[in-house]
């Protein structure tokens, strides 16, 4: 496996491991980064911004009353559409 420094490999990677790399430069040179990422985020028990409904109305995607920040950011991210 690639060193896990602040430069990228000249190889292709598979996907596990080009996130375990981003993720190991993520922090290393951004640490207060790591806070947005997370899994338990304050953020993502917000109301979803307008941008994120914009978005979500856009792509056609439904969702229910009582959406989270960090559901319609999943949902924009996975392209979930109900058909």
């Amino acid at each position: 496996m690639p060193t896990t420094g602040s430069k990228l490999p000249d190889t292709v990677l598979e996907l596990p491991e080009a996130v375990m790399l981003v993720d190991a430069m993520i922090s290393k040179t951004r640490p207060e980064a790591l806070r947005v990422l997370a899994v338990d985020a304050s953020w993502r028990s917000q109301a979803p911004t307008a941008k994120q409904l914009e978005m979500l109305a856009k792509r056609h995607i439904p969702y229910p009353a009582g959406l989270t920040r960090g559901q319609a950011s999943w949902m924009i991210a996975h392209g979930i559409r109900r058909t």
